[in-house]
């Protein structure tokens, strides 16, 4: 009988050369897919900040026509009145000698917050939840969340210690009362954008009307922080933050330091 010719084996050696040959295919695989996909979420917050910059350019637009409107000239008296002669109930002094131009320049600061506002505490506070109780003392909630026809129904706030100022909190039972079992879950890094998101779709500025929620993706808005209010956020699905106006940096150690 013939025998038949045994076929050769791979060799330890061989069967390495292959793994590894492999695994640098498969890095090399999941590095241009890594590539792929930052490059798509830095595709996608581009088109959102451009998105967002072009509705900020017509508030700003309608916010010109404020200017010379008589609405602001009346907000202009006010503001030199207050500037002139202080006020007590903020803690502000009197200002003596105060140019005209300087104060123009305050009133439109000013009135630029009431429609592009960066924090809570800047938005008017001038009712009480509830009216039974304290009907004109502020609570520290902005009424224009508050009272909202939208937000006002989905949003709960409560102050977790006493004295503090009130937050937004996800009621989960529905029912308008707190339970202490939940923690406030609003975070003030998601404030700014939270407060820019409620600026485009519930604010209008003079002609330039508020934008529908339909107009964003769901990639672009999202709750982070389950408090209830949305934000903008990038491709990563972190909340992308508001800057009204440049802010001021500075070196805190001088020219020379770090």
């Amino acid at each position: 009988l013939k025998r038949r010719p045994q076929r050769a084996a791979f060799t330890l050696i061989e069967l390495l050369i292959v793994v590894t040959v492999i695994a640098l295919l498969m890095a090399m695989l999941g590095a241009a897919i890594n590539g792929m996909l930052t490059s798509a979420k830095e595709s996608q917050t581009t088109a959102t900040l451009r998105k967002v910059d072009g509705l900020i350019a017509e508030r700003q637009q309608g916010l010109e026509r404020a200017f010379e409107s008589r609405v602001f000239r009346r907000f202009v008296e006010n503001q030199r009145e207050l500037l002139i002669n202080g006020d007590p109930a903020n803690n502000k002094m009197q200002l003596f000698g105060i140019s005209e131009k300087a104060v123009s320049a305050v009133a439109r600061k000013n009135f630029t917050r009431q429609f592009f506002p960066q924090l809570f505490v800047e938005m008017a506070d001038l009712r009480d939840a509830d009216p039974s109780t304290n009907p004109d003392v502020p609570d520290g909630i902005p009424d224009a969340i508050q009272f909202d026809s939208v937000y006002g129904a989905v949003v709960k706030w409560v102050a977790p210690t006493a004295g503090a100022r009130p937050v937004p909190y996800a009621d989960k039972d529905n029912n308008g009362t707190y339970d202490p079992t939940v923690d406030a879950l609003h975070d003030p890094v998601t404030e700014s954008s939270e407060l820019l998101y409620f600026a485009l779709t519930r604010l209008e500025i003079f002609g330039a009307p508020s934008v529908g929620v339909d107009e964003f993706r769901t990639q672009e808005v999202a709750d982070t922080d389950g408090d209830g209010l949305p934000e903008f956020v990038d491709g990563w699905g972190n909340p992308l933050r508001f800057y009204r106006w440049p802010t001021r940096l500075f070196k805190p150690f001088g020219q020379l330091g770090p």
